[in-house]
């Protein structure tokens, strides 16, 4: 949703929820993605500029495939670790596959 000068995603709690993520992970990758301020408000995350509904669905997408969707199995039943080294690595609880990724 449009006000002004921002966009709202009124739902993000819920996209939260689904993702078994910290909401403030996945609103650093919106705000990399996007190269816009955000900001969280109780279930709703406020983006400081008029970003298309269709921009916001393809950059959630993009972040499902990247760091919670399972690579073998194709399952959302993941979670992050992060090793000594500094590495994260997304370990699914499903098929038990793990594999690397990039900091968001």
């Amino acid at each position: 949703m449009i006000q002004g000068a921002k966009t709202i995603l009124k739902n993000f709690g819920q996209i939260s929820d689904v993702a078994r993520r910290d909401k403030a992970e996945i609103a650093k990758y919106i705000t990399k993605e996007l190269a816009a301020p955000v900001s969280i408000e109780e279930q709703r995350l406020i983006i400081s500029a008029k970003v298309n509904s269709d921009v916001i669905n393809a950059k959630v997408k993009k972040y499902f495939e990247s760091y919670v969707v399972c690579k073998e199995c194709h399952k959302p039943d993941t979670h992050v670790e992060s090793s000594a080294r500094g590495f994260l690595t997304i370990v699914c609880e499903a098929c038990g596959a793990r594999y690397t990724i990039k900091h968001y």
